[in-house]
């Protein structure tokens, strides 16, 4: 019975089967389901798939990515994710009572939407007692096991390897993947296990270039907080913005546990705050501020850290009390001061610490402060007022609302005609693309172009739906 229960796969038959409207018993039920997944998604299951989805031929079951999100779009969903998403209440209702009694340990884990279908998958409950555990039993069952478990190491070393540990991309180009003896087999394991997924983007001339990344945030995140070298690039060179408040954040985690700086520290409860902050979780983004402020910092941090250190104590407090107190805002002028008196960060550069303060304080609305530091560093750095990298353009932008809501009217229509994002990594593209052009709608409804404001609206929904 608890087999049956808690077994995802047995959820999704019995969801497509009220679809359909009958069980499916008969390899002609198969046939006829297969022609009606494709007329309604434009989307091929084959014949033979959902036999195996529905034990009509014994065969091993591991479908790819693509199978799986064209269930979820037959079952009027937007991909996997969002039907393991809404399943979750369903299947937690199920399992709940049996598990409350028999293993209550396992509640928490299974809140996580990605740990739900590992969960799903194992089936052992009595052998999970934390979600790393849930994480190691799947990369041990999927990847460091079977016929070809070298050649899937390999394939994943590789991954690593060409993507600098993500410092340079989440995905890489699979022709760039060595291939070696038995490569094929051990990568089409990879994908049919939900590993890795493939994707496809056009390239020039009607070309099509393939491209493979980990099946989830989490995931990745994983392997990479296995290794100092993994925590260093993709924690603190390139962590996902744009997955912050999808994914649980319990990777943050996993870097916490395995880094006991100071420096760790608040680079991981920075992230851990903006997610909370983002997902208006209240009572965990209050947890964040006090430990904050309960951390010392260091004489010699570095301007990014520092940012962060502050940033996040100028969100809550900007936000929850309308106001940032002035003992915060003399450390934040104090630090400004040291890093470029100091030369750490020089004037002939772009700066690292005012940018993510005027971020902080835009979220809170604070107008008066955001015009003082901008101001300060149009001063002290050179580059700010030519520079189109992404970090200044938007520091802009805040600016010229600041501006907008101070009274300033001329000076910040010609700054926000002046401000225009070219380039963002792709770790942030959704995220920055998203409160720039909030911005800008901003200064389209101040002129009454509410079409036009409608317009861009509507893009920045289509975004924040990815996120």
């Amino acid at each position: 019975m608890i087999d049956e229960i808690i077994n995802v796969r047995s959820i999704v038959k019995k969801e497509i089967q009220k679809k359909y409207g009958f069980e499916i018993t008969y390899a002609k039920d198969c046939q006829i389901l297969s022609a009606d997944i494709l007329g309604k998604t434009n989307r091929q299951i084959s014949i033979s798939t959902l036999k195996r989805l529905f034990g009509i031929v014994n065969a091993p079951f591991n479908p790819s990515k693509y199978t799986l999100d064209t269930i979820a779009i037959y079952l009027n969903f937007n991909n996997l994710d969002d039907l393991i998403r809404n399943l979750h209440e369903i299947y937690l209702s199920l399992t709940f009572e049996y598990l409350k009694f028999h293993y209550p340990e396992t509640i928490e884990i299974i809140k996580n939407p990605y740990f739900l279908y590992l969960f799903g998958l194992n089936q052992k409950p009595k052998d999970i007692y934390s979600d790393i555990g849930l994480l190691t039993q799947f990369v041990n069952s999927k990847v460091l096991s079977g016929s070809y478990m070298e050649q899937k190491s390999k394939i994943i070393n590789s991954f690593f390897e060409i993507s600098q540990n993500a410092k340079l991309s989440t995905s890489v180009e699979k022709k760039d993947l060595p291939e070696f003896p038995f490569f094929n087999l051990a990568y089409n394991e990879l994908i049919s296990s939900n590993v890795l997924y493939e994707y496809t983007v056009r390239g020039n001339y009607h070309s099509v270039n393939t491209y493979v990344k980990f099946t989830n945030d989490i995931l990745l995140g994983f392997f990479l907080a296995k290794s100092d070298l993994g925590q260093f690039f993709y924690f603190e060179s390139f962590f996902d913005m744009d997955s912050l408040v999808l994914h649980s954040g319990d990777n943050i985690d996993f870097y916490l546990e395995n880094k006991h700086s100071v420096d760790a520290l608040i680079r991981g409860h920075f992230l851990k705050f903006m997610q909370y902050f983002l997902a208006e979780d209240n009572v965990s983004c209050k947890k964040e501020y006090e430990l904050f402020q309960k951390i010392e910092i260091p004489d010699n941090i570095q301007p990014k850290l520092a940012g962060y250190y502050f940033g996040a104590q100028a969100i809550y407090q900007s936000v929850f009390f309308d106001k940032v107190d002035s003992e915060l805002m003399d450390k934040i002028y104090k630090k400004a001061d040291f890093f470029y008196q100091t030369g750490i960060q020089s004037k002939s550069e772009n700066p690292i610490f005012e940018p993510i303060i005027m971020y902080s304080l835009n979220f809170g609305n604070k107008f008066e402060e955001i015009c003082s530091f901008m101001e300060l560093m149009l001063d002290r750095f050179e580059m700010v007022d030519a520079s189109f990298t992404w970090q200044n353009q938007l520091s802009k932008i805040i600016y010229a609302r600041a501006l907008l809501n101070t009274g300033k009217i001329e000076q910040a229509f010609v700054l926000n005609q002046q401000c225009e994002l070219k380039v963002v990594p792709e770790n942030h593209r959704n995220y920055v693309t998203i409160r720039f052009n909030l911005i800008k709608a901003e200064f389209l409804i101040y002129q009454n172009k509410n079409k036009e404001a409608k317009m861009l609206i509507e893009e920045i929904k289509t975004l924040a739906y990815f996120l």
